[in-house]
């Protein structure tokens, strides 16, 4: 093999080297962030839609559930596999009859393929 031959296949191996280093795998698990709280009842004029609060959630996708926890200001962040979910949450600041209500996602089940923020949880009261 020629000199120049050798250098040619030495550079070439050199530059695969190089791309498979600089590709990256997309991370397993993506972020998810968002707002608990309840709708309806009176509220002031100009105030905002729902109302947030604290209390647990839950995701529900492919066979396994996992949690999280909404603070006093009702927003929530969790590190979930991809996939799709179905989000519920409770707390004690929203209870019909004495028992916690089951609050839902609004739009559905949630998409989280890539990091997600913005989904609202939302219990719907009278």
């Amino acid at each position: 093999m020629s000199r120049i031959a050798v250098r040619t296949l030495v550079l070439s191996l050199a530059a695969a080297v190089l791309a498979v280093g600089c590709t990256s795998t997309p991370s397993p698990t993506v972020t998810v962030t968002g707002t608990l709280g309840w709708s309806g009842g009176v509220r002031a004029p100009h105030s905002p839609p729902y109302h947030v609060m604290p209390g647990a959630l839950l995701f529900t996708g492919h066979g396994k559930t996992y949690s999280a926890s909404a603070d006093e200001s009702g927003h929530f962040t969790t590190r979930l596999p991809r996939g799709t979910y179905v989000v519920t949450g409770v707390s004690a600041h929203f209870v019909v009859n004495g028992v916690e209500a089951t609050c839902r996602a609004i739009g559905g089940p949630v998409d989280a393929s890539r990091d997600r923020s913005g989904v609202l949880v939302l219990c719907i009261g009278t």
